[in-house]
């Protein structure tokens, strides 16, 4: 068997047309002193990866760190293809704080509306629901728009 995941080639095809990971990689500071190994967009390149073939663990890189399919995806967008083990994209993802996350989201945003518009397609609408909503126990879609805090009995 070679690879189990052949789909990882479409998505390194798609990033190389449209070159997202390069962006999403200058929103995280680097926090390396001195050579690297691994570039950050090389290690935002292997989670993206991992994570659109449904490997959310960071422990999935070292279960596919001989798979070639990703080699050969990671190869054709960063010249590299090794992919990092799982202590370093553990390291990785650890220096992702808040602030990152902020300026990420910004990032997302302005590439959207930004490509949103070139391509001339709806609006863009915004749906937000502000109402909370008491829910009870473990409801389904329930985490993000709720008010969940146990009332005391008078």
């Amino acid at each position: 068997m070679i690879t189990d995941s052949g789909g990882v080639q479409l998505v390194s095809s798609v990033e190389t047309r449209c070159g997202l990971i390069d962006g999403f990689a200058g929103c995280i500071p680097d926090w390396h002193s001195g050579p690297v190994q691994y570039s950050l967009k090389h290690l935002t390149a292997q989670r993206t990866l991992l994570i659109a073939a449904g490997y959310e663990d960071a422990i999935d890189s070292t279960l596919k760190r001989s798979d070639l399919a990703f080699s050969l995806a990671l190869f054709s967008i960063t010249k590299n293809p090794e992919l990092a083990c799982q202590s370093t994209i553990t390291i990785f993802e650890n220096k992702i704080n808040e602030a990152t996350c902020n300026v990420l989201a910004a990032w997302f945003l302005k590439v959207y509306v930004e490509k949103g518009a070139k391509t001339g397609k709806e609006p863009i609408i915004l749906d937000l629901d502000g109402s909370s909503v008491e829910a009870h126990g473990e409801q389904e879609k329930t985490a993000y728009n709720c008010v969940r805090e146990a009332r005391t009995r008078p």
